[in-house]
């Protein structure tokens, strides 16, 4: 893993068993050498949600803890700065975030 990542955290055109729109988590590299992809429910929109994945992704095997984390969602600041900062991970917003801008290209 980079010592930088690329995060994105927004609704998906995806809705779950109760009609409610599904959000997905996906955190890259620059160099989108590892992916990781995760879905929640919109009632588990929160930056203790958000910790919580970013602890498990960092509890893997051979994770590497990044020095920062570049996001471009301006509306997911709050949750994503707080969740990235308890976790010891300084939070950047950019619009510099082209792996993550490829990976939802893709989806589209």
């Amino acid at each position: 893993m980079s010592p930088v990542w690329e995060l994105d955290f927004c609704s998906r055109p995806l809705l779950d068993e109760r009609g409610k729109k599904v959000w997905e988590l996906l955190i890259t590299d620059p160099e989108r050498s590892f992916e990781h992809s995760q879905y929640f429910p919109n009632s588990r929109i929160n930056s203790a949600e958000l910790r919580r994945a970013v602890d498990a992704l960092l509890a893997r095997p051979g994770a590497v803890r990044p020095d920062r984390a570049r996001f471009f969602r301006g509306q997911m600041s709050t949750i994503i700065t707080k969740a990235l900062t308890d976790a010891g991970i300084k939070a950047l917003p950019s619009r510099r975030c082209f792996g993550v801008m490829c990976e939802w290209h893709l989806f589209l």
